[in-house]
C-alpha cells in the first residue's frame, strides 16, 4: 500500500550545490561512524540525501535504505546511481525533511538509524527522534559555528559543539561521539572566489543579500586568501526503553 508523504515545498537548509554528474562523496569521519554499525537487515533513513552517497553506503552495508530529498533533480541522479551500482535495497522519496513523518517514509515501523550529511536543523533532529526505535542511532554531519568565519556571519543552522550537544540532549538523545572537522579553501583572488565558490546563483544571491559577499570581497581582494570550513560530526542515540 502506498504511504502518503508531505509534498516538497522548500529546501530545509543551505548546502553546497550537487556536482553536475552526481558523484558527491561523504566525509571520512561521517563514513567511519556509519560503517561502525551493523546495518544488515536494518531500516535506515538518509535525510537530505542529495545524489544518494549515504543512502547507497547504507544499502551496501545491508540496510533497507531510504533517501529523502526535496529536490527531484538530485533524486533522479540518486536513482541512476543505485541502478548503476545494482543496489536494489536503496529507494528514494521526494519529501520535505522538516515536515515528513520519518516512520511513514519507512512504511510505518520505527527506524534503526537516521543519517544526515549536511542537512540538519532542530526540526530534523526532532523528527529523527520520533522516527527512531528505542536504541536507534542518529548520525549527523552539520555546519559548525566557525563555518565560513571570514565571511563574518554564522552559516545557516550552524552550531558550536556545546550548542549541538545541548540541543540533542534537550530533544532526548544521548550524545555519544562529537568531533569537529576543519579545513579551508584557498582562492587566488576575489574573482576566483566568484567563479568557483559562487557559481550557484542561489548561493550568490544569499551571500549578497546578507552582506557576506561584500565582506569576502574585502577579505580576498586581488591577493586572495582562505575561507575556513568547520563541521560537526555527531553520533547520538534515542535511549533504549527501560524494562
Amino acid at each position: 500500500m502506498a504511504h502518503a508523504v508531505h509534498a516538497p515545498t522548500r529546501p530545509p537548509v543551505e548546502r553546497p550545490p550537487e556536482p553536475r554528474h552526481g558523484r558527491r562523496g561523504l566525509s571520512p569521519a561521517f563514513e567511519r561512524l556509519v560503517r561502525s554499525h551493523d546495518w544488515e537487515g536494518r531500516a535506515a533513513l538518509d535525510v537530505g540525501c542529495g545524489t544518494g552517497a549515504a543512502t547507497l553506503l547504507l544499502a551496501r552495508l545491508g540496510a533497507r535504505a531510504t533517501g529523502v530529498d526535496i529536490d527531484p533533480t538530485v533524486l533522479r541522479m540518486a536513482r541512476a546511481r543505485a541502478r548503476e551500482d545494482g543496489l536494489r535495497r536503496a529507494r528514494f522519496v521526494a519529501a520535505d525533511a522538516e515536515r515528513a513523518g520519518y516512520r511513514r517514509l519507512n512504511g510505518g515501523p520505527p527506524l534503526d538509524g537516521v543519517v544526515a550529511h549536511l542537512c540538519f536543523s532542530e526540526r530534523i533532529a526532532r523528527a529523527a527522534f520520533r522516527g527512531l526505535r528505542p536504541g536507534g542511532v542518529f548520525i549527523v554531519r552539520s555546519f559548525h559555528a566557525d563555518m565560513w568565519r571570514e565571511a563574518g556571519a554564522v552559516a545557516h543552522f550552524a552550531l558550536s559543539g556545546r550548542q549541538m550537544r545541548s540541543s540533542l540532549r534537550e530533544i532526548g538523545f544521548r550524545v555519544g561521539s562529537l568531533t569537529t572537522e576543519r579545513r579551508s579553501q584557498s582562492f587566488r583572488s576575489y574573482a576566483h572566489f566568484e567563479r568557483s565558490f559562487l557559481a550557484n546563483p542561489e548561493r550568490r544571491a544569499a551571500w549578497q543579500q546578507d552582506g557576506r559577499l561584500a565582506r569576502m570581497e574585502r577579505h580576498l581582494g586581488d591577493r586572495g586568501g582562505a575561507l575556513s570550513e568547520a563541521f560537526l560530526v555527531v553520533e547520538a542515540r534515542r535511549p533504549a526503553a527501560v524494562r
